[in-house]
């Protein structure tokens, strides 16, 4: 995963956002120490994706070892009633 910067100012309307990379494109020479210069990103949740982004406007995530964190938070963090379903406030 990765978040691309948003480039908008006059004449370019790019707002980047939360992506995943789907290619990369190297600098060209041939040697085994060709560096990544675009890639390629997916952007899930608005469905689209855009091609040839340099590698400055991103910044890789890694959320492999992220903590997620789970629950109610927000809601009264009691759950439901077991015998009618509804939120509990108590």
């Amino acid at each position: 995963m990765c978040v691309v910067a948003s480039r908008t100012w006059p004449g370019i309307n790019k707002p980047g956002g939360v992506g995943r990379i789907t290619r990369l494109h190297y600098d060209g020479s041939s040697s085994l120490s060709s560096t990544v210069t675009h890639v390629d990103v997916l952007y899930p949740v608005e469905h689209t994706r855009e091609k040839r982004v340099a590698v400055e406007w991103l910044e890789v995530k890694d959320i492999v070892n992220e903590t997620v964190v789970l629950g109610t938070k927000g809601r009264g963090g009691t759950g439901r009633c077991t015998r009618c379903g509804s939120l509990r406030r108590d």
